[in-house]
């Protein structure tokens, strides 16, 4: 699993195979050229004898494995011939990569505790989820998106992330339980990637709501909405509220302002009462420094170093409230796979109400969401 740090790239190396020449000028470049393989030998066939053959074929052994009669070596397409035809040698094969099957379950994912759902068959499954953000790498092996749309002028395909947020958030609501890379809240929920931010991560309001129309359009059961601006809007309020009356579940990260005394630092749309504002903690349950606050703080999730996807099959760790709010956005879908019947209301209800107590509410909301609870 690749893994790179937000705000740091990953160094790549390469590796060139030497060409070699053995004999004759009019050898071909491709008999010149040499591969590792591995090869069997008859069990009769002592060690040194094996040497013997590979090196008067013209090979190099690189490596014995005495206990099965094997070696890897390296060979040009000549000296493979050569020991095709040795009647000690029973198979000549090329070297393959494998690459581990391991998959992490990021820190978030464990602390809402929804592998314990996940376990009772549970995990998103026939719930629709938009993800209005930058895109969705859609040829990232361990994402499904089931279908987009982008409302940025510039740049028309939604399942193409340059500024990797929205993959990222994508990644945990939905990362498959595949046994690579990494897993998210709700692994089998359906995501659609809805385009409105550019490159650069900005967006207008005007493209949020158009995504926001999309998904009421399109029959959304949840809508994350990991951005926001300090601006009221009325536009943008009618949206989300239109959305809501159509019984849409609608999540926003809070925002990365801070706290400021008394003052109340919610970006829109997060702060509207049709939508669930989400604040950050870390893996010690405390709250995000940067994590804004106010009376409209619903509840809180994990967005302190995030491991999820990144385009280009790649994985990385970001920090924010962004982060937080597709983990409430998964644990809703989730209950909803249990629960499908559950209007909008009263699946905001189950997950304040079932939240774990963390402390002040103008900080924390209801506390951290517990996803085993709210799907009893």
């Amino acid at each position: 699993m690749k893994v790179k740090s937000f705000g740091a790239g990953l160094c790549m190396a390469s590796m060139l195979l030497a060409s070699m020449t053995f004999g004759a000028s009019d050898v071909s470049a491709k008999d010149q050229a040499k591969k590792e393989y591995m090869i069997g030998f008859s069990s009769s066939v002592q060690d040194k004898t094996q040497k013997q053959l590979v090196e008067k074929a013209g090979g190099h052994v690189k490596e014995s494995i005495d206990k099965i009669d094997m070696m890897k070596v390296s060979l040009n397409e000549a000296s493979k011939e050569k020991l095709h035809q040795a009647k000690e040698v029973t198979f000549i094969e090329e070297d393959q990569k494998a690459k581990t099957s391991g998959q992490s379950v990021p820190y978030g994912i464990k602390s809402i505790k929804a592998q314990k759902v996940h376990k009772r068959g549970y995990a998103g499954q026939n719930v629709k989820v938009a993800v209005l953000d930058s895109g969705i790498d859609g040829k990232h092996e361990d994402l499904h998106v089931t279908g987009g749309v982008s409302f940025v002028p510039t740049e028309s395909d939604p399942l193409v992330d340059p500024h990797e947020h929205g993959t990222h958030v994508a990644g945990t609501i939905a990362a498959l339980d595949n046994k690579v890379g990494v897993v998210g809240v709700a692994p089998k929920a359906s995501i659609y990637a809805v385009k409105v931010a550019d490159e650069n991560g900005d967006g207008y309001y005007s493209w949020i709501i158009k995504g926001i129309e999309w998904a009421i359009e399109n029959e959304m059961d949840v809508i994350n909405i990991s951005m926001g601006g300090a601006s009221e809007s009325e536009a943008l309020k009618e949206a989300v509220d239109r959305a809501y009356d159509n019984g849409i579940l609608i999540v926003a990260s809070a925002g990365n302002a801070g706290s400021y005394g008394s003052l109340n630092t919610i970006d829109y749309p997060a702060k509207y009462s049709s939508v669930m504002a989400v604040a950050s903690v870390d893996q010690r349950k405390q709250r995000a420094f940067d994590s804004s606050v106010g009376e409209e703080v619903e509840v809180s999730a994990p967005g302190v170093s995030t491991l999820s996807t990144i385009p280009h099959n790649e994985y990385g760790y970001k920090s924010g409230t962004s982060m937080a709010s597709p983990h409430v956005a998964g644990a809703a879908a989730v209950i909803l796979s249990k629960h499908p019947n559950l209007t909008n209301d009263e699946l905001r209800e189950r997950l304040t109400k079932t939240a774990t107590k963390l402390g002040e509410p103008f900080y924390y909301g209801a506390g951290l969401v517990n996803v085993q609870k709210a799907a009893r």
